[in-house]
């Protein structure tokens, strides 16, 4: 129970926290395409970015860094030794990045295929 808490608690704050800092804020939403993510995207699933509604694109990219973010704490809250901790959590960070980002970028592209030249 306590690590479902925890869970929600770092899904929510890390969504709030985006919330704040990025999608309430239009030059900050505007300045989203430039974003590592929205590079990702661009090159690896060739997807023009400017295409989609920028509020919905950031709250899709919050809504896939707190996923990240709290299935990560999740997992590392069950490991002891604070080695393990860190080890464990680079190795599942980077695989949910890949994961999480390569459905994202498969919706996308099948509603935002940028036109091929």
């Amino acid at each position: 129970m306590f690590e479902f808490l925890l869970f929600l608690f770092c899904f929510i704050l890390v969504y709030f926290i985006y919330y704040l800092v990025v999608i309430s804020k239009k030059n900050k939403r505007e300045k989203l395409v430039l974003s590592t993510e929205c590079m990702y995207l661009k090159k690896r699933y060739h997807i023009d970015v400017k295409k989609i509604p920028m509020k919905t694109l950031a709250n899709h990219l919050a809504l896939t860094n707190a996923f990240i973010m709290s299935s990560t704490t999740l997992i590392i809250s069950v490991v002891k030794t604070w080695i393990l901790k860190f080890t464990l959590g680079l190795i599942v960070l980077m695989i949910l990045i890949l994961i999480c980002y390569h459905i994202l970028g498969t919706i996308y592209q099948k509603k935002y295929k940028e036109e091929e030249k």
